[in-house]
């Protein structure tokens, strides 16, 4: 028996106020859940590590015009260390910090041995003493105004394109020769320059030098191609100076509160905050954090309306709204948006149960709720809800989607990665909410509130007739916006955009620090002696092999700075084999009390720099390992794995000629580049991405044909940013491939669903002209919201939070600007003219058509109202009740 019309209506109701009273259920549940939101900032590598690096110095702390013998430097310990009163008693200090060692005390730790200032000064550059930027000397014109050279030189500089350029006064503090009695002198200048490329920031140009030898004032009669404003342009080293600190327990549990503390003692010691600098991997996490929460949780000035809400809100709202906009709202498009927020809060909420802490990949998953959720119902609407799906495909657009979207998900995740895992669940967990409150809840919540879609069959109507009846011009206009817009978005400039280049990190303390003084990352090499290489080399010789080892490793891309305990060595060389016995006497000599000293100088060093391997009984050594560190500049790191490959490189040049010696590396740059070297997922990503979208357009649209023209079209294209070498792909991770396959997704089924619309009007109206006419008024509109939702949430994302996996969210606006192009503009232009006649044919219509040639005029389409229908004694037994 036939379901009546007041059945159906009181089911729907039913459902949609079980529906509405889970959702008021969890409302108080998902409001605390999402108070206990936790936050990790540490790096990828770091978090996949299964051990933690234990670094010799937790903080690395500087200011502009630092040197060696500053007061400020012991006023500086002082506060942080604190000093013993008379009573004994030590007073003042922080209990953040344990303690704090100067550049001053290294350099006299190896100008106690036998090694010379100049020597020394080599060693400690890059790691303790800064080179700073290009320091000049200006002329008695340049120095008239020194303000005015220095925005002088800076206007010339910056003229190139793709740099920056940034002159600074020398400061007060920064002595020159003469003006201290340091073992270190820096000749006298005048001004620095600093100069950061686009896609290397810590890059100086060979020739910047020279550019600013030839900067010059106003011509006069005696200088008529102008005043010289340089007398000399050179690099020094010896400002500014580092202060290493070592943390306490509570120190490294909150590296903010050690921060504070080190900038209230410098503070306290005249340093001016703006010139201090501070930085170390477990601060930079602590303030990756920071930002991180700053994203997601609403704070004073962290949003919009004094921070009542936070940027991620701000966007999906945003998004929200410039949908409705392009397309017109719905009952059913507002409801989808309610619940997809709701949704994703309450994913964020089981998330914070779970005690999983946040990371710049897992907060692009509630928005990836929310974008699914709009997505899906705007592509199908289900049946019973507010609108009426007038196509029905083997399987539902809501499915395809997700089902597209988690299966390159899961290809794309390395699942025996812990971060690539903790997004592959979350992000599937994301799919089936998405699909679940679409399919589910949308329908009978929209049908509760009882609005039907505002129809606007005659928006856009002018523009279909004008495009069906110029079938050449807009072949023509879909082949040049294709080329145009391929030729645009593979600009370089734009791929470094994509690829988040490096030059976007020029600011902070860790940029200061590595411009200015070195590196900020800590890299270890081992060199190891075996018992035989032990006997027939004297320790002479060994200490010789490091030290080539360390020049080595000085040579190295990003490498600002390398030492060890075999500088302090002396370079004698050995003896040939037909020598005297008083040379060969002696050489053995000096190695023995070499030894000796070096020996104690370990030990006073805290026995760190050379171990000896004895035997199980310690009667012997049966090995000996000399230890080298080097500091990294982690912003002059493009590629780990090619990093560290260059660092063993260096090694081998100098080890291969020695059997019996070995080297190890470790630090955070081989950790990263042990993630970075685990086969890639872009191969199988392309694959699953182009074949699912074959097999989605074909399924959709009933034919391969159709499906292969999809495709070819939307898809094939769109993956151009996993293929092209200026979008750096191998950098992508999950959460990229998970941000291109939603757009392209949605456009593959826009397409789909415009095919299937013109395969329906084909049959069912009386020309070709007019099954175009209503398939591009019918089914664009709504796709268009969809692409034009997405677009907006991954541009806002990419605009107000650019710390959440910026090449992830800047891809998928890439793929998202041609999806929408291709599936608004170039595939419905090239559906009017031969394509179209291709993969739906005229034979496909009814029998009481009338053929194209028939109409020559444009034609004007009227609004269709459809009215619901009762059956007759239902409305029969209303009317007399109500009567």
């Amino acid at each position: 028996m036939k379901q009546s019309f007041t059945s159906r209506e009181t089911s729907s109701r039913g459902q949609a106020l079980a529906i509405l009273a889970v959702l008021l259920f969890c409302i108080p549940l998902v409001a605390s859940g999402l108070k206990r939101a936790t936050f990790d900032g540490r790096p990828t590598a770091v978090r996949d590590a299964e051990t933690a690096t234990n670094p010799e110095y937790d903080l690395v702390v500087a200011w502009h015009g630092g040197r060696l013998g500053d007061p400020r430097i012991a006023d500086v310990r002082r506060k942080l260390l604190g000093e013993v009163a008379a009573d004994g008693l030590l007073r003042g200090g922080s209990p953040y910090v344990a303690d704090v060692t100067s550049a001053d005390d290294q350099l006299a730790a190896l100008t106690a041995s036998d090694m010379t200032v100049e020597q020394a000064k080599e060693s400690l550059s890059g790691i303790w003493l800064g080179r700073g930027g290009l320091k000049i000397k200006a002329t008695n014109n340049g120095r008239r105004d020194l303000e005015w050279t220095a925005r002088r030189i800076e206007t010339e500089l910056n003229a190139v394109e793709g740099r920056t350029v940034v002159v600074s006064l020398r400061p007060m503090t920064t002595p020159v020769s003469g003006d201290t009695d340091s073992p270190i002198e820096i000749p006298e200048f005048d001004l620095e320059v600093f100069c950061a490329a686009g896609n290397d920031p810590l890059a100086t140009p060979a020739t910047l030098r020279d550019e600013v030898l030839k900067v010059r004032g106003y011509p006069t009669a005696a200088e008529p191609d102008g005043q010289q404003l340089v007398a000399e342009a050179f690099e020094a080293v010896g400002t500014p100076v580092a202060i290493r600190i070592r943390l306490t327990d509570a120190g490294k549990a909150v590296p903010a509160a050690a921060r504070d503390a080190i900038r209230h003692a410098a503070a306290d010691a005249g340093i001016a905050s703006e010139d201090l600098m501070v930085s170390g991997s477990l601060l930079t996490a602590a303030e990756r954090a920071e930002t991180l929460s700053a994203a997601a949780s609403p704070g004073a000035g962290g949003g919009l309306w004094n921070g009542v809400l936070s940027p991620i809100v701000i966007t999906l709202a945003a998004a929200g709204v410039l949908g409705m906009l392009v397309g017109g709202y719905s009952i059913d498009l507002i409801c989808s948006m309610v619940l997809g927020a709701f949704g994703a809060a309450g994913l964020a909420a089981g998330m914070n149960a779970l005690g999983i802490a946040w990371t710049e990949s897992l907060l692009l998953i509630p928005a990836v709720v929310f974008v699914l959720t709009v997505a899906t119902t705007l592509l199908e609407p289900a049946a019973g809800g507010s609108l009426s799906a007038r196509v029905r495909r083997p399987m539902s657009a809501s499915t395809l989607l997700s089902a597209l979207c988690l299966v390159t998900l899961l290809v794309g995740s390395n699942m025996q990665r812990t971060t690539d895992r903790q997004f592959a669940l979350a992000g599937a967990a994301a799919c089936a909410i998405a699909w679940g409150l679409s399919t589910i809840c949308v329908p009978p919540v929209a049908s509760l509130l009882g609005g039907r879609p505002i129809r606007r069959v005659t928006h856009g109507l002018d523009f279909a007739e004008w495009i069906v009846t110029h079938q050449r011009i807009t072949a023509t206009v879909a082949a040049t916006v294709g080329v145009a817009l391929a030729v645009l978005l593979l600009q370089p400039d734009v791929q470094n955009w994509v690829s988040a280049p490096r030059g976007e990190s020029s600011r902070g303390s860790q940029f200061a620090l590595e411009r200015s003084l070195g590196g900020t990352s800590d890299i270890r090499a081992e060199i190891h002696f075996d018992a035989e290489r032990m006997q027939r080399m004297r320790i002479l010789e060994r200490a010789g092999i490091v030290r080539a080892t360390v020049q080595k490793l000085k040579s190295c891309h990003g490498v600002t700075g390398a030492m060890s305990l075999a500088e302090a060595a002396p370079d004698i060389p050995r003896p040939a084999d037909d020598a005297r016995t008083r040379e060969r006497s002696t050489y053995i000599a000096r190695s023995n009390k070499v030894a000796e000293h070096l020996r104690d100088r370990n030990e006073v060093l805290g026995g760190a720099w050379l171990l000896e391997h004895g035997s199980e009984d310690g009667s012997e050594a049966v090995g000996e390992t000399w230890v080298i560190r080097a500091s990294l500049a982690e912003l002059a790191v493009d590629a780990p794995q090619v990093v560290v490959a260059d660092l063993n490189r260096a090694i081998q040049d100098v080890l291969r000629f020695h059997a019996g010696v070995s080297h190890e590396i470790t630090g955070d740059v081989v950790k990263a580049s042990l993630r970075s070297a685990t086969p890639s997922r872009r191969p199988g990503v392309i694959g699953v991405l182009v074949a699912l979208s074959l097999i989605v357009a074909a399924v959709g649209t009933g034919s391969l044909g159709r499906g292969l023209a999809v495709a070819g079209i939307v898809a094939i294209p769109g993956v151009a940013v996993l293929i092209a070498p200026g979008f750096q792909p191998g950098q992508f991770g999950a959460p990229a491939f998970l941000a291109i396959a939603i757009p392209l997704s949605l456009g593959v089924m826009s397409c789909v669903r415009l095919v299937n619309d013109l395969g329906e009007w084909v049959a069912a109206t009386s020309t070709r002209h007019e099954a175009l006419a209503f398939a591009f008024t019918g089914s664009m509109t709504r796709s268009r919201q969809a692409l034009v939702t997405l677009a907006a949430v991954l541009g806002g994302l990419s605009l107000l939070t650019p710390q959440l996996v910026p090449s992830a969210v800047r891809a998928g606006v890439w793929v998202s600007v041609w999806a929408m192009a291709a599936s608004q503009c170039i595939f419905p232009l090239l559906l009017s003219g031969r394509l179209g006649r291709l993969i739906v044919r005229d034979g496909e219509r009814g029998l009481d058509t009338v053929d194209d040639h028939v109409v020559a005029a444009p034609i004007r389409l009227e609004p269709v109202i459809e009215a619901p229908h009762f059956e007759l004694e239902t409305t029969r037994r209303r009317v007399r009740s109500a009567g």
